[in-house]
């Protein structure tokens, strides 16, 4: 379709954004609970994401030159991976609310939260030079917090991909048997 904006496209593509930015963000939303951060920001942010790869997903040029490339399954993958991620870490953070142990090494969750954590970092030490103590948890503040997230999220995404187009690409083989040798096998 040579149109710049194909409706059914942009659900699909909001649709699995809408996912995985759910999940992958999910983790940030409990540990902003207890920090103080203005959700009502995280949720503009998230959902600034939400709609920004959607659009671009879907966008024509994005279809034609990245799409059904290598590197477009390849980042597809990753989001894929980094969303299963996401999901261990709200499973780790569930089972540790109600007193379990988490079965899989804290890396996981690490790796997760990383990027929050260095972004509300970020905007601390940017907030506080700027305008002092406290600043950080602001609409204003918290909403450059979940941008800074989203942006790293997004060069995790992409060094994920780019580390991924080092092994090869295998596409299955399926043969289907010959009828003489079938009749062999079935006897």
């Amino acid at each position: 379709m040579n149109s710049w904006f194909d409706a059914n496209t942009f659900m699909d593509r909001l649709q699995f954004w809408a996912i995985c930015g759910i999940i992958c963000a999910a983790p940030s939303f409990i540990i902003a609970h207890d920090n103080d951060f203005d959700r009502r920001a995280m949720a503009v942010g998230t959902l600034s994401y939400i709609l920004l790869f959607a659009f671009v997903t879907s966008a024509p040029w994005y279809r034609a030159r990245l799409g059904g490339s290598r590197l477009g399954r390849r980042l597809r993958l990753a989001t894929l991976i980094r969303t299963g991620i996401a999901g261990v870490g709200l499973l780790g953070m569930g089972m540790a609310a109600i007193g379990m142990k988490f079965p899989l090494p804290i890396v996981v969750v690490t790796l997760d939260v990383a990027t929050g954590a260095v972004a509300a970092n970020v905007t601390e030490f940017v907030s506080e030079a700027a305008f002092g103590r406290g600043a950080s948890r602001s609409f204003g503040w918290t909403l450059f917090t979940t941008l800074l997230q989203g942006a790293f999220v997004s060069i995790q995404l992409f060094i994920l991909a780019a580390l991924s187009l080092v092994f090869p690409e295998r596409k299955p083989e399926y043969r289907l048997p010959e009828a003489n040798r079938m009749d062999e096998i079935m006897g």
